[in-house]
């Protein structure tokens, strides 16, 4: 029974005047405007299609816009549907390149460059399909460039639904010495000999993820015809289409479990709520396994331990705030906010980043609970884990006039982070992520954190 608890301080620099600026990455809402036809996220300059077959093109519009798309001096036309796709097919070409790939309607013309046309190979799986080349045996020696091997990796995002395109487009790389360690290696090597044998552009995609299991790659209605899993791929249907019954579901399915397993299991429930009190838990900042964190009863500890900690929020980032971001925990966890279950997870190395239904999150208190069973508990940094907002609002900012000090409204505009109202009179210091056990949200656009700090003024 642990209760978190961290006080770090860094100075960073603030620029500005009344308002206090601070220097941060965060994007902001673009309003839409009127766009050409664009491509589906897997074409991209570089891109390699296959040859021998007709060729198949999609991509989105607006509603109903005629598209015309090109390629190596073909054409194909089509209409973008109410949902505002549209698929073209062309006819089959031989391999060779480079080529231009456009898009045209009405509203403007979208051109991907450096299009190859080949062989293109679909690497898939865990870990062993997902080591790169950079650690690979033998990396060492410089790669050759070949300008007539592509490849391209998949982010990896999970989704409750198969979704109908990349949330991010992706990057094609021509292989050179220094694009090739990012690679799959197995792949590389796969189609670099085949590149050598056949003469042709090959291209070869890499859609993999360490440890995951066979089912993650079965599609639904395949995985429904297997007695045992019927009931789960339905549930994870409602979660796709309403989150709110979904999650419901979940949590009490996690319950049956639970009380069937641990007689403790109701009475310990209790300890997820805003409302208990965790004074006399001891206090912890996990930095790694709760086996380093020098406390005698968890050096060589493994079980169950819960964590607590608070947030207060503003109405405004009550409202706002939409997920929990834990970093990695080893190796099962519950966790929950005002003692609603808002996910688990059960891979030691994976993050825990658990969207947070609107509700959840009230003004003032939040209590952040999570039960951990395995052998190291919350095992990422302090710094990786926070609360995301749906808006431009930072929570942790506050202003301080002598040692009374409240929580400022923070507004983030553009790559600035505007303190509003902090430069009223008596304010002695501003100060960021200084409380007990912060949540806080303020991250670079590389999803890095910033640092806690205290200026005076």
């Amino acid at each position: 029974m642990l209760k978190r608890r961290r006080l770090l301080k860094q100075v960073i620099r603030l620029t500005g005047a009344a308002g206090f600026v601070l220097a941060a990455s965060l994007a902001t809402p673009v309003l839409a405007q009127p766009a050409a036809p664009a491509f589906a996220g897997i074409f991209g300059d570089h891109a390699v299609l296959q040859r021998g077959e007709a060729l198949t093109v999609w991509g989105t519009a607006a509603p109903g816009l005629g598209v015309t798309v090109s390629l190596g001096g073909k054409t194909a036309e089509a209409k973008a549907d109410a949902q505002g796709r549209w698929r073209a097919s062309m006819p089959a070409m031989s391999a060779g390149g480079p080529y231009t790939l456009s898009a045209s309607g009405a509203s403007g013309t979208t051109t991907l460059k450096d299009i190859m046309v080949g062989d293109v190979y679909l690497c898939a799986g865990q870990s062993n399909m997902e080591f790169p080349v950079r650690l690979s045996t033998g990396a060492w020696p410089e790669f050759p460039a070949n300008p007539e091997l592509r490849f391209v990796n998949i982010q990896r995002i999970s989704e409750l639904a198969a979704q109908q395109d990349l949330k991010r487009p992706a990057a094609w790389n021509v292989v050179t010495p220094q694009t090739v360690g990012e690679a799959p290696a197995a792949c590389y090597h796969m189609a670099r000999t085949l590149q050598r044998k056949q003469k042709v552009p090959i291209g070869f995609i890499g859609s993999n993820w360490g440890g995951t299991t066979i089912q993650g790659w079965i599609g639904a209605q395949s995985l429904k015809s297997l007695p045992a899993y019927a009931e789960r791929v339905e549930a994870l249907a409602v979660m796709a289409s309403n989150p709110a019954k979904g999650m419901a579901d979940e949590a009490r399915r996690h319950e049956r479990w639970w009380d069937a397993h641990d007689p403790q299991a109701k009475a310990q429930r209790a300890w997820s709520l805003p409302g208990f009190d965790d004074a006399a838990w001891p206090s912890l900042s996990p930095r790694g396994s709760w086996k380093d964190a020098g406390v005698a009863a968890l050096a060589g500890f493994d079980g169950a331990a819960w964590f607590r900690t608070s947030v207060t929020l503003s109405e405004a980032q009550a409202r706002a705030a939409n997920a929990v971001q834990l970093g990695p925990i080893d190796t099962y966890d519950s966790t929950w906010v005002n003692g609603v279950r808002v996910g688990g997870g059960s891979i030691a190395w994976m993050w825990r980043d658990y969207p947070v239904l609107a509700g959840a999150f009230k003004p003032g208190r939040n209590v952040i609970a999570v039960h951990v069973l395995g052998g190291g508990g919350l095992t990422g940094l302090p710094e990786q884990r926070g609360i995301k907002t749906s808006a431009a609002h930072a929570i942790g900012f506050e202003a301080c006039a002598g040692a009374a000090c409240q929580y400022a409204l923070a507004v983030a505009q553009g790559d600035t982070v505007t303190l509003k109202g902090a430069n009223q009179p008596g304010t002695t210091r501003v100060r960021y992520a200084w409380a007990d056990a912060p949540y806080v949200n303020l991250y670079s656009a590389d999803d890095l954190p910033a640092a806690p700090f205290e200026i005076a003024l």
